[in-house]
């Protein structure tokens, strides 16, 4: 299936596994889950929420100190 992602600035359509959650998705572009959050057409979600054909997946990096 297909899914629209942005993330760092960029916006790319690319296909996915039916069936695959966010966090599987996180693990596979290598990026630590820790330091984004998911938006899912325009919802917060969890890494176990399951991605929706023709979704738009944004990730949204932070940073924290202390």
């Amino acid at each position: 299936m297909q899914i629209k992602l942005k993330f760092s600035g960029e916006t790319k359509g690319i296909e996915v596994e039916r069936g695959k959650s966010i966090g599987d998705l996180l693990k596979e572009l290598g990026i630590n889950k820790e330091t984004v959050i998911s938006r899912m057409d325009g919802e917060i979600v969890p890494e176990e929420e399951k991605l929706k054909d023709k979704c738009t997946l944004e990730l949204i990096e932070f940073v924290s100190s202390g």
